[in-house]
């Protein structure tokens, strides 16, 4: 049981993190990066983890998809 969470897991985040680049190309084509908006993405991807998983991400998690 605890491999089939942990696969899970680990296809959130790789979902996210490609959703997350995804819109980081946005912004660079539209000149708008700064600190607010790359702050939201990752919140927004916080969020979208939370929703799918019912818990926050760890530490390693946060590292593994931003970082």
């Amino acid at each position: 049981m605890e491999n089939k969470r942990t696969e899970k897991t680990e296809d959130i985040i790789k979902q996210l993190e490609k959703d997350g680049e995804k819109k980081l190309a946005e912004m660079r084509a539209t000149n708008i990066v700064n600190e607010t908006n790359l702050i939201n993405l990752m919140k927004n991807g916080e969020n979208e983890f939370i929703k799918k998983t019912g818990r926050r991400m760890t530490y390693s998690e946060i590292r593994q998809m931003y970082g």
